[in-house]
């Protein structure tokens, strides 16, 4: 039912844009009471971000397993490859949900709030694979969440570019494009 509920949830934004609707609305489209519907969801931006600690889980582990040594961008782009070369990144599902979520500043905001999440995830992993901080210089947990910063927007990047081009060009080529020019205009 959850799913049914989101699927319904996810018409409904696309048709009339996140803001617009209500979990009543969703409620009543999916045939539940509004009580139901937070049985589901917390909130109405749960919805769209249910999955993104799953998500970020999924990066830790691939970043696990890269090898010992690597250098931790080049890790952290491979990792980060888990999200958008799986067969679900290039449904229409998918292509809906971004849509969704890069039209409403109020979903960015809360979507934002939820990818912190990741810091307490991937910084330690990423900090693992630096050189020791020298004294006076940024700590390494700040230099790895850095590194994470510089790596999610170009996964942002990655996915309006995907979007704007109807899901036509590979999404992996583009992420590799967007991290080699950070990493070369170093």
């Amino acid at each position: 039912m959850k799913d049914e509920v989101a699927a319904t949830a996810l018409k409904l934004f696309v048709e009339r844009g996140f803001d617009s609707v209500t979990t009543t609305q969703i409620a009543a489209a999916a045939g539940i009471s509004p009580r139901s519907f937070f049985r589901y969801f917390p909130t109405k931006e749960d919805v769209l971000l249910s999955g993104l600690h799953e998500a970020g889980q999924r990066v830790l582990d691939a970043l696990r397993m890269r090898p010992q040594g690597e250098v931790a961008w080049k890790s952290l782009g491979a990792a980060f490859r888990v999200l958008i070369d799986a067969p679900a990144f290039q449904g229409a599902d998918i292509a809906a949900v971004a849509k969704v979520i890069l039209d409403s500043p109020s979903i960015q905001a809360r979507s934002a709030e939820k990818r912190r999440d990741w810091d307490k995830l991937l910084v330690p992993e990423i900090a693992r694979r630096l050189a020791p901080t020298r004294p006076g210089a940024l700590a390494l947990d700040d230099r790895a969440a850095a590194i994470l910063g510089a790596a999610l927007a170009c996964v942002e990047v990655t996915t309006r570019v995907w979007l704007r081009s109807g899901g036509t060009i590979d999404p992996v080529l583009l992420l590799d494009e967007a991290m080699s020019e950070v990493h070369s205009s170093t």
